[in-house]
Order: structure tokens, then sequence, then C-alpha cells
């Protein structure tokens, strides 16, 4: 589980060195030792491409980095711990970067399984002549688990259209990015802490996209509509009040004209009023629904449930460079329902959505 850790910081006193390892996957291991496909889904080489040389270059680009900048942690973090506690300093640009990635890689490998020989399917490179035929609207591949349904079904309408969703989100990334199914709360932990309720309440399910890489981080995107409509509505004011600077600047010029022994007096006063203007509107007290608003619906938690990668070195090797659609679709009939079942929170059904 992703938790948000942006409050705390990294030590940077070089006392102790920490090197970090890729982690394993058990069936990555079996197939990498039998020289076997990954069954519906990847060949032997992809595998290896994708996982063991990507995965083991982001960890040793990510030791560099760390070495680099003299970083030491303050004790043993996760690849998603790290990358929240380097996001937002520029010095660790490439520790987020490594840290993240390997956050997303292990993500997407860690909520697919091969299929079955029963269920397998040839993987074969694509032609031209598949972006010209309608996708299949068939599949197979279903949650098991009454209460993941119910909740896809609630905040979807349907698997069936969760899986258009994310097929057709995916298909639409341009570049590195990746398809996240994600909890997401419903009140913030400022409104929490404030209250009778102790943890976040999940109530519903939402597909979010990233890009280059990045990892979900409810601490980075927390509030970001809200801030981004304040400070809209701040330049909004600043244009109205360039605007009256400019009209009283120009009844003044026409004013200085007819009474010249008053125009150094003006024109001092003009200059003040461009340098110094006065906006009053920060010092107005907002309605109670706002201040409502303000403190129960932002810094929501988000617990990723499951990635998808969408990247096009994931399916240019097996399936070429008009195989996206087959990719995804094979993606599709390889997730494991059973991690994102584990991966649930608690759910909340009776709750005050926005």
């Amino acid at each position: 589980m992703l938790r948000s850790t942006s409050a705390k910081t990294l030590v940077f006193r070089r006392y102790q060195t920490t090197s970090y390892t890729f982690q394993r996957i058990p069936t990555l291991e079996d197939i990498r030792t039998n020289g076997s496909n990954f069954s519906g889904l990847f060949s032997n080489k992809a595998v290896k491409q994708l996982w063991f040389d990507r995965g083991n270059e982001l960890v040793k680009n990510l030791n560099q980095a760390m070495a680099q900048t003299n970083t030491v942690l303050d004790r043993e973090y996760s690849f998603a711990a790290l990358a929240e506690l380097s996001m937002n300093n520029p010095e660790l640009a490439e520790v987020y970067k490594n840290a993240s990635s390997s956050t997303s890689l292990i993500y997407f490998f860690s909520s697919i399984r091969p299929l079955s020989k029963r269920q397998d399917k040839a993987i074969r490179r694509v032609g031209y002549e598949e972006m010209f035929k309608t996708p299949g609207d068939g599949f197979g591949n279903k949650p098991k688990d009454p209460a993941l349904v119910d909740w896809i079904n609630q905040s979807f309408g349907s698997v069936r259209e969760l899986r258009n969703l994310i097929i057709n989100s995916a298909r639409g990334l341009k570049g590195d990015g990746t398809v996240w199914l994600v909890a997401e709360s419903t009140m913030s932990e400022e409104f929490l802490n404030k209250s009778t309720f102790t943890n976040p309440m999940y109530h519903n399910l939402a597909l979010v996209n990233t890009y280059n890489g990045t990892m979900i981080s409810d601490g980075e995107r927390s509030g970001q509509v809200k801030r981004m409509k304040d400070l809209l509505a701040k330049l909004q004011r600043e244009e109205e009040n360039n605007a009256r600077r400019k009209d009283a600047y120009k009844a003044r010029q026409e004013q200085e004209i007819k009474v010249e022994e008053e125009e150094g007096e003006k024109k001092a006063e003009v200059e003040d009023a461009k340098e110094k203007p006065t906006d009053t509107s920060d010092l107005q007290l907002g309605t109670v629904e706002k201040a409502e608003f303000d403190v129960a619906f932002l810094n929501k938690r988000l617990i990723p449930l499951l990635a998808i990668d969408a990247s096009p070195r994931n399916y240019l090797i097996d399936y070429g460079v008009f195989g996206k659609q087959a990719y995804l679709e094979n993606v599709w009939e390889c997730i494991d329902w059973e991690v994102v079942s584990r991966r649930l929170p608690p759910r909340a059904k009776q709750v005050i959505t926005m």
C-alpha cells in the first residue's frame, strides 16, 4: 500500500549508506530459469528486457543518484516511500525519477499473472490492417470477489465498462504512461483529525493516469484543482485591478493638464498607486460552505489497486508498432484479481460524496 510520507525529510549525514536491490517476483524468476514465456502476454525475451534488465538498471541509477547527492536515510524505505520523500526536492530529481519508476514497474508486474495452459494465447506481431478492425468486446477474465465486483459496479457501472475505460485510457496515453485503478477516500485527513472518525473512509474507485514512469502520489496531487481555481481567481482580480488603475491613471492625466500647479503631486500619487495597488479581496471572509469544502474535501487519500503500463516498450517487442490494442486486451486477461482484492481498503458506503 502506498501512503503519503511527504511530512518526513531525507537525512544528509554520511554515517551510513543504503544500497537498494530490485524486488524478486517468484513467477518471473521461474520464467527466467525455465526460459519460458509469460503465458498470454509476453515472450521470455520481453520479460527479460522489461523486468530484469530495466529493473536492475533503475536500481543501479537510483544507487548512483543517492551516492552523488550524499543521501543517507534515517531508516530503510521502500521505493514508494523514497519517491514521496524526494519528490519536492530538485536536488533529488534523479532519486525520485528512479524510485518512482521502480514503484510503477513493480506494481504493474505484481498485478498480473500468466495464463494457464488451457487459457494460453499465441503472442503474435500485429500488422497495419489491425488498425481498421473494430476492437473485440468479448473478454474472459472477470473478478470473482463479490465485494470487489460490487465496488466496481457502484463506481463504473459494470466490469465491462471498467475494461473499456482502462483500455481506452491506456490507448490515449502517448509515450511512457500508466493507468492506475485506485480507491479514493471521501474526506481529507484534516477533516478526520477534527471529527470522531480516525481513519480515511474509502467509497469510490477511480482511474488515474501518470506519465514518464511516475507513480500515484496523493501527497503530490492533493488540493491541486482548488489551488488552480484560487490562482485563476487571483489572476482575474489582478487583471480587473490593473484595468481600474489604468482608467484612474488616464483620468488623472487629463486632470493634470487642467491643473498644472498640482502636476508634480498628482504624478507622484499615480506612480505610487501603480507600484502599490490596493487589493483587500484577500482579507474578506468566505462563506461557511466554502470553509467546509476547504477542510473536508482536500488531501484525499489514494490507494493504488492495479497498474497497467501502456508504454510503447511493453508492446513493441512482441506485438509491433500496431499492436497496442492487442497488448492491452491481453493485459486485461492477465490481471490477477485476487491481488487487486487484497489491496482493497475497508469500504464505507454511507458517506458524503461530491
